[in-house]
């Protein structure tokens, strides 16, 4: 009885990681630039976007621009960090916290690709530089 008892425990907590983990934003795609510019559908959700190279960041409305590590393809990325920056973008996008990357800095960066009113946008909820995070999601 005890058998069972714990296989069907087991079997119910197995089931519960399954569906949890993904919404917990564990499960996604991961790509480059490039790849995403090319098929963006293809990308929908949750994704982290790798060997991505910081190609420029404009501080004063808060957007920064993603590159490939050959410098081909481009994805920009808002990133508010005052309520001003989030008003002025005219797009649901979050705030954040933390300091924006420099220009030609190599970024992980995680967030969701959404598609709005025609165009994709990429909220992002973590940058990542050197394996620490130093932007993230308010």
């Amino acid at each position: 009885m005890q058998k069972r008892n714990l296989l069907i425990f087991l079997l119910v907590a197995a089931l519960a990681v399954l569906v949890v983990y993904p919404r917990l934003g564990g499960a996604g795609k991961t790509a480059n630039v490039s790849q995403v510019a090319a098929n963006p559908s293809n990308y929908l959700g949750k994704l982290t976007l790798v060997n991505v190279r910081v190609s420029s960041v404009d501080a004063e409305s808060s957007v920064i621009t993603l590159a490939d590590s050959g410098g081909c393809c481009e994805i920009p990325a808002m990133v508010p960090v005052t309520e001003e920056h989030q008003q002025a973008m005219g797009v649901p996008v979050p705030l954040y916290t933390g300091t924006l990357p420099v220009a030609g800095q190599f970024v992980e960066v995680s967030g969701t690709l959404k598609q709005h009113q025609g165009f994709y946008i990429y909220e992002v909820d973590t940058v990542k530089r050197d394996g620490q995070v130093i932007l993230k999601k308010k």
